[in-house]
This record gives structure tokens, C-alpha cells and sequence, in this order.
């Protein structure tokens, strides 16, 4: 009786059970030995955004800028030593629009390695593309090879079918699997409060940032990329991007994560505990940055960033808030 045979052993006691131990130890050639693991490290493509042979998603509201922020990282791994080809999937973006955002000038610069394929420019679309990219992906294939998808509705008719879902992902990790580095743009709801579609897609991927936009200035838009989930140690980042020049560069990441409405807050704060090194109740540092003290979404911000930009004691039952020590 054959172990794969489940119609002949489903009524049969456990303990009866006696497989074929040839069979049973055939399955030893798939496990993995000593020294196969040697060589598996984590390399960052972008140190502390992008880890080499990982699925990232970008999500956001739309009008946030997304895919300029997927085109700087596009060349900027266009001239990293170690990927060998960036194969840009675009089924969102019209050939019209393409020419408007310069990336002729980006695919001529770096016609060795990248590889830009638009809507209309294949045979196929959808899952079917998907479906296609991923069936070479096998072994190591891919290793060295960096996959951009923009975005995945674009790829998935439903993107609140967990199935189709589900399809696409298994897709992106046979990628991953065969050495390839996969990213991603994912979009949030109309509201910005909640990642659009099934859960499948934040399930899967590696790691997930969500895309802020929080000004623009001089011709470069910056962005704030909390981190949302993260197998990785990535961190919450601000970055920002020239759209001219496509030059991608990291900001000062003292307010990352952090909404661009509580930065003034929190300035405010850090200003008035420089001024009162003995430290302020919750009242009287409410009160002197101009809040009532029952604002119950400043006394959750205070909360928050204790530990981050300043110390917090209980005297005689009183949080007291003090500037944070010198080092810590």
C-alpha cells in the first residue's frame, strides 16, 4: 500500500500504519544539508529600505507619488554591483505619460540593465504576464535580478479576492525563491486608513512600508515610509526624490514615522521642556504649547514618544515630563 494513497489508509487506526520506510526516507534528498545554508545572509540593496532576494511592498493613498518613488529606486539599482538586471512591469502608467515623467532618458541611460516593459508592450497582461515571468523561476535563476510590479491591481482583476490574490503572491515568492528581489506598488483605501484588497498580498510580502507624501520643494518630492510589517530590520525612513534627475537620497530620519501634522507638536514640546529642566506635569506642558489639558490626542502624543524625544517619572502620582538625557 502506497503512503500516497489516501483512499486505502484514512479508516485505518494510526498505530496499524506502517509505511514503506524506503518511501518515508526518500523525501531525505529534499532536505537541506550541512553547508547549504552557509552562504545565506541578508545583503541591503538600500541600506535600511531594500533587502536583496525579498518581496517590498509600497502601498498608499493615490496622488502620493509612488511611482517616482519606484522610478529613483529603479536607477539607483540600475547602478548597484549587485543586480544584474531591473525589469520595470508597468501596467499603470500610459506610454504618454512615461514620455511626460522622462523615463525614455532613464531606459536609455541604463538600456544594459534595465528592462521597461509597458501597457501594450506585451502580448499578454494580468495575471497571464505574471503567470509568465514567474515560470522561468526556478533554482537560482533569477539571483542578481530585481522585478518591479506597478501596481498590483493592475495585475489582479480582483484585488479583494483573496484567491487571485493569493496567485499572484505564490507568483512573487517562486520569484523570490529563484533569487529574485521583488517590489511592489499596493494601494490603501480611498480613506488612507487600511491596505486595499485581500490580506493575502501584506501576508506574503517580506516587508511592507506605507508611502506619505509630505511636501514638495524645489523640484524634489519627500517622502515619509513608516515601516507597516517587516521580517527585515528596515527601518521607518524619509526620503526624497528629484523628479528631474531621478536622484533618490535619505533625509534626516529624526521625525520618521512620524505624521507631518505632530512634528509641530512635538517641536512645541521639545522647545518648552528645554526651558524647564526640572520637568512639566501633563497639564502644564499641554497648556504652555497652547492645548487644552484634556486634549486626549496630544496626552496620547506624549505618551507615545516617551523614550524618543523626551523622559517621563511619576511624582507623588504625577507624570512629569522631562527633556530627554544627555546619550540616551
Amino acid at each position: 500500500m502506497s503512503i500516497f494513497d489516501y483512499k486505502e489508509i484514512k479508516d485505518l487506526d494510526a498505530s496499524a500504519f506502517n509505511p514503506d520506510a524506503e518511501e518515508v526516507f526518500a523525501f531525505e534528498k529534499w532536505a537541506l544539508g550541512r553547508g547549504d545554508l552557509e552562504e545565506e545572509e541578508t545583503h541591503f540593496l538600500i541600506r535600511g529600505i531594500l533587502v536583496e532576494q525579498a518581496i517590498t511592498m509600497f502601498y498608499g493613498k493615490e496622488k502620493q507619488g509612488k511611482s517616482w518613488l519606484l522610478y529613483a529606486i529603479t536607477k539607483l539599482l540600475c547602478e548597484h554591483v549587485r543586480v544584474k538586471k531591473v525589469f520595470y512591469v508597468d501596467q499603470d502608467n500610459p506610454k504618454r505619460q512615461l514620455k511626460e515623467r522622462n523615463i525614455d532618458a532613464l531606459i536609455e541611460a541604463h538600456s544594459q540593465k534595465l528592462k521597461y516593459m509597458a501597457i501594450g508592450s506585451t502580448p499578454l497582461s494580468g495575471l497571464e504576464l505574471v503567470e509568465a515571468l514567474a515560470k522561468p523561476a526556478v533554482m537560482d535563476a533569477y539571483r542578481g535580478m530585481v522585478f518591479i510590479f506597478d501596481s498590483t491591481r493592475d495585475f489582479v482583476d480582483r484585488t479583494d479576492s483573496d484567491i487571485q490574490a493569493k496567485k499572484f503572491m505564490e507568483s512573487m515568492k517562486k520569484m523570490r525563491e529563484a533569487g529574485a528581489t521583488v517590489l511592489l506598488i499596493h494601494h490603501a483605501t480611498k480613506s488612507g486608513k487600511a491596505i486595499d484588497g485581500s490580506a493575502e498580498f501584506t501576508k506574503t510580502a517580506d516587508n511592507v512600508y506605507e508611502v506619505i507624501q509630505r511636501g514638495k520643494e524645489d523640484g524634489a518630492i519627500q517622502f515619509d515610509l513608516p515601516v507597516y510589517r517587516d521580517r527585515d530590520a528596515i527601518k521607518d525612513m524619509i526620503v526624497s526624490v528629484h523628479t528631474e534627475s531621478l536622484t533618490f537620497s535619505v533625509g534626516d530620519d529624526t521625525f520618521a514615522g512620524i505624521k507631518k501634522e505632530d512634528e509641530s507638536f512635538v517641536l512645541g514640546v521639545t522647545e518648552l521642556l528645554d526651558k524647564h529642566p526640572e520637568g512639566l506635569n501633563q497639564s502644564a506642558v499641554l497648556e504652555g504649547c497652547g492645548f487644552r489639558k484634556d486634549d486626549k490626542t496630544r496626552r496620547r502624543l506624549l505618551s507615545a514618544y516617551v523614550g524618543r524625544f523626551w523622559d517621563e517619572e511619576t511624582i507623588r502620582q504625577k507624570k512629569i515630563f522631562k527633556k530627554m538625557k544627555e546619550g540616551a
